[in-house]
C-alpha cells in the first residue's frame, strides 16, 4: 500500500512543482526525484498500453506538465528533434519494432517461446515511446546552456542526498527498500560484498546505483572547470564525497569508470574533453562489431580484475562467456532480432534458460537486431557524436559537463543495463545542444525568451513562439521591421549570424 500510494502522490507533488517552480527545475526534478525514489516491480500491465511503472509515470507528469504550462516560449520547438538523424534513427526504431514482430511469428518449441504477432509490434513501439519521453523532455527544455547548468545542479545535489541513505545501508544492509515498500528488489546475495554490503536505497540493484553516483560525480568534477569562487569549492567538495561514496558502495565498474573520468575533467583542455567523449560514444555505438573482431583488449581487463579480486575475476569472465553465447544467437537473425518473451535467450537441451543477461547493448541487439541497436545507441550517442565537425568550436563548460556525464553512463551500459530516465534525458539535452549549435549561434547564448536577462541584450537570438528569431531592445526605425516581423528565413540566417559573430558572453 505504501508503495502504490508513492505512486499516487508523486503526480500530485509535481504538479506542485511546475506551478511554482521553473520549467527545467520542475522537469528536472520530476524525473531524476521519480526516478531516485518511486518504488520499483509496482506496476499495471496493461493489454497493448505500456506498463504503468516508476519509469513512465513522472515522464507521463512531466509531459503532461509542459503541456499545460504557460512559459511555452521557453521551449525549442515541436515536441520532434529537428535533427535529420535523429528523425531517421526514430523512424528505424519504429520499421524495426514491426520488422521484429513480423519476423518472428514462428513458434519456438524447445522452452515453450511463443511467436509474436503484429499485435506485439504495436505493443513494442507504444514501450519504445514511454522510454524515449525523458529523451523528448530533455531536447525540448533543456537545450540552453542555462537550462543545463540548472539540471547538473539538481543531479549533483540529488546525488549529494542520495547518498546519506547509500552510506546508511552499506552500514545498516539494503533494508531502506523494505522498510519503506514492504520488499526487497532484487537478488539479496548480489549485495553482499567484500565483508559488507552494497547498497540499493530504492533502485533496481545496486549497480544502478554505483553508476548513478559516478555519472553525478563525473559531473561534479567536470562542472569544477566550468565554475569559480564558492561555486567550484562545492563542485569538487561534493565530486570527492561521492567517489568515496562509490568506494565504500563496492561497485567496481562504476568506480574504475569514475577514476579514468576525473583526469579527463580535471586535466585535460576543452578539445581533448570533446574528443574524448566522442571516442567514448563511437567506441560504445560499434561495441558488438568491436566485441565480434577481438579488437577490444578484454584480456588486459581480465588481468586488471585479477588484481582486484579474484571473484571479481570469475564474474567478468562469466559475463564474457554469456555475452559470446548470446552473441552467437544473435547472429542467426541480426537484421531484426529475436523479438521478447525469452526468445533471443540460450537455453539447454532440456529447454532451460542457461543466460544471463546483463549488458544493454546484448538485450537491444539480441532483441531487435541491428536496426533497434543502431537506434537506441544512436539516439543515445548522437548528441556526442554530432559534435565531431564542430571539435574547434569553443564549447561551453557546462555542456561539456553534460557529455562528460554522458560518457561515463555510457560506458557503464555494455556490462550492465543501467540506462536510466536520467540517461535518456542527458543524451535529449545533447540533441537539444546540436540543434542550438548548427542553427549558426555557436558563440552566442541560446536564450528561449525575451524576458531573461540574456534577452535584453543587443542582436540576443530568442526563440518565439517556436521560430527562431532575432531581436533588439531598441525602438525599430521609421519603415524597419519589428522583431515580430523577422522571422527566420535567408534573411535572419545573415542578421543572426552577424549578432551571433558580434555577441559576448558575460563572464
Amino acid at each position: 500500500m505504501t508503495a502504490w500510494f508513492a505512486m499516487v502522490l508523486w503526480p500530485v507533488i509535481s504538479a506542485v512543482l511546475f506551478m511554482r517552480a521553473t520549467l527545467p527545475v520542475a522537469v528536472s526534478v520530476t524525473i531524476i526525484g521519480g526516478y531516485l525514489l518511486l518504488p520499483t516491480q509496482t506496476e499495471i500491465n496493461l493489454p497493448v498500453l505500456p506498463t504503468i511503472d516508476k519509469y513512465s509515470v513522472p515522464a507521463l507528469v512531466a509531459i503532461l506538465g509542459v503541456l499545460l504550462s504557460t512559459s511555452k516560449d521557453r521551449l525549442a520547438p515541436g515536441w520532434l528533434p529537428r535533427d535529420p538523424v535523429v528523425l531517421l534513427l526514430l523512424g528505424v526504431l519504429v520499421v524495426g519494432a514491426f520488422g521484429t514482430a513480423l519476423t518472428n511469428s514462428d513458434f519456438l518449441s524447445l522452452g515453450a517461446r511463443t511467436g509474436l504477432r503484429l499485435y506485439d509490434g504495436f505493443s513494442i513501439v507504444l514501450s519504445s515511446l514511454i522510454m524515449l519521453l525523458p529523451f523528448l523532455l530533455g531536447r525540448k527544455v533543456l537545450a540552453t546552456v542555462q537550462a543545463q547548468r540548472t539540471f547538473l545542479v539538481i543531479l549533483i545535489t540529488a546525488a549529494l542526498a542520495y547518498s546519506l541513505l547509500a552510506l546508511w545501508e552499506v552500514r545498516m544492509s539494503p533494508q531502506l527498500n523494505r522498510i519503506l515498500y514492504g520488499f526487497f528488489p532484487h537478488s539479496w546475495i548480489q549485495h553482499l560484498r567484500a565483508g559488507g554490503f552494497r547498497p540499493v536505497v530504492f533502485l533496481e540493484h545496486g549497480l544502478w546505483l554505483g553508476i548513478f553516483f559516478t555519472t553525478a560525480a563525473t559531473a561534479a568534477f567536470a562542472m569544477v572547470r566550468a565554475s569559480t569562487g564558492k561555486a567550484r569549492v562545492f563542485f569538487l567538495c561534493t565530486g570527492l564525497w561521492l567517489l568515496g561514496v562509490v568506494f565504500l558502495s563496492k561497485v567496481l565498474g562504476a568506480l574504475l569508470i569514475l577514476l579514468t573520468m576525473i583526469p579527463i575533467c580535471l586535466m585535460l583542455s576543452r578539445r581533448l574533453q570533446l574528443l574524448a567523449a566522442i571516442a567514448i560514444a563511437g567506441m560504445v555505438l560499434l561495441y558488438p562489431t568491436l566485441r565480434s573482431i577481438d579488437v577490444l583488449p578484454m584480456d588486459r581487463v581480465v588481468r586488471l580484475a585479477a588484481q582486484v579480486d579474484a571473484d571479481r575475476m570469475q564474474s567478468f569472465l562469466f559475463r564474457l562467456e554469456q555475452e559470446d553465447a548470446l552473441l552467437e544467437r544473435a547472429r542467426e537473425r541480426p537484421v531484426f532480432g529475436w523479438g521478447g518473451f525469452g526468445r533471443n535467450r540460450v537455453l539447454d537441451t532440456e529447454g532451460r534458460d542457461i543466460s544471463t543477461t546483463d549488458g544493454k547493448w546484448v538485450i537491444e541487439f539480441g532483441q531487435g537486431g541491428w536496426v533497434r541497436y543502431i537506434a537506441v545507441f544512436g539516439l543515445l550517442t548522437w548528441g556526442i557524436m554530432g559534435l565531431l565537425p564542430r571539435r574547434r568550436v569553443d564549447l561551453d563548460p557546462v555542456t561539456l559537463a553534460l557529455a562528460l556525464a554522458l560518457s561515463a553512463n555510457l560506458v557503464d551500459i555494455l556490462p550492465n543495463a543501467g540506462v536510466s530516465p536520467v540517461t535518456w534525458m542527458i543524451a535529449g539535452a545533447m540533441i537539444g545542444n546540436l540543434e542550438r549549435l548548427r542553427a549558426g549561434h555557436q558563440n552566442a547564448p541560446f536564450v528561449m525568451t525575451a524576458t531573461d536577462d540574456e534577452g535584453q541584450r543587443q542582436g540576443a537570438p530568442v526563440y518565439s513562439r517556436g521560430e527562431l528569431v532575432t531581436r533588439d531592445v531598441q525602438a525599430p526605425e521609421v519603415g524597419e521591421k519589428t522583431p515580430d516581423e523577422t522571422r527566420a528565413g535567408p534573411r535572419y540566417r545573415r542578421d543572426f549570424k552577424t549578432a551571433a559573430q558580434s555577441h559576448r558572453r558575460p563572464s
